[in-house]
């Protein structure tokens, strides 16, 4: 048959007559079709082995106008054969969205082919710097992450993520575990571990795997896992980690304590107690006056023995900062206590209900039965 276009080429190869395929190849070859993709790319997907083995040396490099190319699509199509001849052509060449031909594998959980891509010991890392193990530990592609892990495990993204990150952040306990030995105490961008992650999101069981080895590492504003669960109320992971990290502070001088009383978390609150009790930020606030702040009265109870009279640097206490935010029944338990105290400008807590632009009328009637 004659070939005068484009589409002429693409019928001659879909009649798989190599003979005249070569005559035209000086012309055709690299050729899209309307899908724009080439006839490597269409030999790929109708399995014609033998003119892929043939177009592989005048197409391949290429990609589609979809930024696939023939090996990608051989992968996404599971077509063992076209891999095993493209996969020394096109092992380092991504598509369009920054994905290389393992992570493409990796994603559609194929490890015979990912098996195909081993042979090439550089490490690539795509979108984000993100690699094909990475891609295993967010999927929980476990087979995948067997495969990989001695070549590819310690890399970090363009953020500082690792894989075992990605793995405690979508909960692959498995993978973790697998990847703890090459990746423990990395830090991301931040200071965050995979711990942290874990304890944000709950994970507990990774949690227990590993707090041994990364607790008491900070983030780069100091806050460790114990105080981000604390921060958000889980006491089934802060439990577990009372133990290794109790008695830090962060970089304002912040407490697991002081963010467990925010919250309405009494359990945790009493197991940190014997632990933090008394420690101040460095403005000088006490877990006690962070509660009076927030009126959670109960945490005021149990706090009033170790913190009561205690002050700011600016000699404020917990009874003036609960007056300033009108917190009646947080007041009521710590008038007694600490109502002659006066601050380093002398004001008293009187002062400070007058001034408080929260207060309300029933702690100014406190006020005045303490004047009376």
């Amino acid at each position: 048959m004659s070939v005068q276009t484009t589409e002429d080429w693409f019928e001659l190869l879909a009649t798989g007559n190599i003979i005249s395929i070569m005559c035209y190849l000086p012309t055709f070859a690299r050729t899209p079709n309307r899908n724009g993709e080439t006839g490597l790319m269409m030999a790929v997907r109708r399995s014609d082995i033998q003119l892929v083995r043939l177009l592989s040396e005048f197409e391949s490099r290429v990609r589609s106008r979809d930024g696939q190319t023939a090996l990608t699509i051989a992968i996404m199509l599971s077509k063992i054969e076209a891999v095993e001849i493209l996969a020394e052509r096109e092992i380092d060449i991504p598509t369009k969205q920054g994905n290389y031909p393992r992570m493409v594998a990796c994603r559609y959980n194929d490890t015979r082919i990912l098996r195909l891509l081993l042979d090439s010991k550089t490490v690539y890392q795509g979108a984000n710097g993100r690699t094909a193990l990475m891609i295993c530990a967010q999927l929980g592609n476990l087979d995948g992450a067997r495969l990989l892990v001695t070549s590819e495990a310690a890399k970090q993204s363009d953020r500082g993520f690792t894989a075992s990150m990605y793995a405690s952040f979508y909960n692959h306990e498995d993978i973790v575990k697998l990847l703890l030995p090459f990746e423990e105490k990395k830090q991301a961008h931040g200071g965050i571990t995979s711990l942290m992650i874990a304890a944000r999101q709950r994970n507990k069981q990774i949690v227990k795997l590993l707090a041994q080895q990364e607790s008491r590492l900070m983030s780069y504003t100091g806050n460790t896992a114990l105080m981000l669960a604390s921060e958000q109320g889980y006491e089934d992971i802060a439990e577990l980690l009372i133990e290794f990290e109790s008695g830090q502070a962060n970089t304002e001088g912040v407490t697991a304590l002081m963010f467990a009383v925010r919250t309405h978390c009494s359990k945790l609150v009493r197991a940190l107690i014997s632990k933090e009790a008394g420690m101040q930020t460095r403005k000088g606030i006490t877990a006690l006056m962070v509660a009076a702040q927030h009126n959670n009265v109960d945490f005021v109870s149990l706090l009033i023995p170790y913190e009561a009279r205690m002050t700011d640097t600016e000699g404020r206490t917990a009874l003036m900062r609960g007056a300033r935010r009108g917190s009646l029944e947080a007041c009521k338990l710590l008038l007694e206590l600490e109502s002659m105290i006066l601050d380093s400008a002398g004001r008293s807590f009187h002062d400070y209900v007058q001034a408080g632009k929260q207060a309300r009328d029933d702690i100014l009637q406190l006020s005045g039965l303490q004047h009376a």
